[in-house]
């Protein structure tokens, strides 16, 4: 098979984005724009339809470090990828905590008053931190009792996924908390920066006008 020059290749592909952008709307979009025109117009409720119902038979595997399906595993291996997950979303969770401690502490120097919010935000994130804590502590023993009584695998299996529900539940929360104070922050820089440009010209104004009575 003959090789298509490079060339050609970002002719074509050149072609392709201006025709696309025509189609959405945005005549001489560049690739990056056009690429989320489609996204933000794209209808994704199908495939989270597909997704949710997909995701209901797939599990998380300790030894691939993969999701498989769950018929493809023992119980003793989908307790064991249950408590690798719980173990990476903890990982996840103190990285989190750690995050919000430091932007904690530029809004402390930044904002004033607006250190409130933030301290109430690293307090949730802790005690998201310590409920995850004590979720691992319980799959501990989850796990251990699993090894010598099977019989009762089912019942704790339903409980560490549960679990697991909850902590990805506490994930989100604390993300779209620390993405909205990130959001008021840059709004109150904003607003700072607006007062001390009106301040400054205020003054300049004060000293042409002193000027003017001399």
């Amino acid at each position: 098979m003959e090789q298509i020059p490079d060339a050609d290749l970002e002719a074509a592909r050149s072609a392709v984005t201006r025709e696309l952008g025509s189609v959405l709307g945005f005549p001489g979009a560049n690739e990056g724009a056009v690429k989320r025109a489609i996204i933000s117009q794209a209808d994704l409720s199908a495939f989270d339809s597909v997704w949710n119902e997909s995701s209901r038979s797939l599990t998380y595997d300790a030894s691939s470090a993969s999701f498989v399906e769950m018929a493809s595993l023992s119980k003793e291996e989908i307790a064991k990828g249950q408590a690798a997950l719980l173990d990476m979303y903890k990982k996840r969770m103190t990285a989190d905590a750690a995050k919000a401690a430091k932007t904690e502490k530029k809004l402390g120097t930044l904002l004033g008053g607006y250190q409130a919010r933030s301290k109430k935000l690293a307090v949730q994130l802790e005690e998201a931190t310590e409920a995850l804590r004590e979720a691992t502590l319980q799959l501990d023993c989850f796990v251990r009792l699993a090894e010598n009584e099977t019989t009762a695998i089912p019942r704790r299996l339903e409980q560490l996924q549960k679990e697991v529900r909850d902590m990805e539940r506490i994930e989100r929360e604390g993300q779209n908390k620390y993405r909205d104070l990130n959001h008021e922050k840059t709004e109150l820089s904003k607003k700072i920066e607006d007062m001390e440009m009106e301040y400054a010209e205020a003054v300049n104004e004060a000293a042409l006008n002193a000027m003017d009575e001399d």
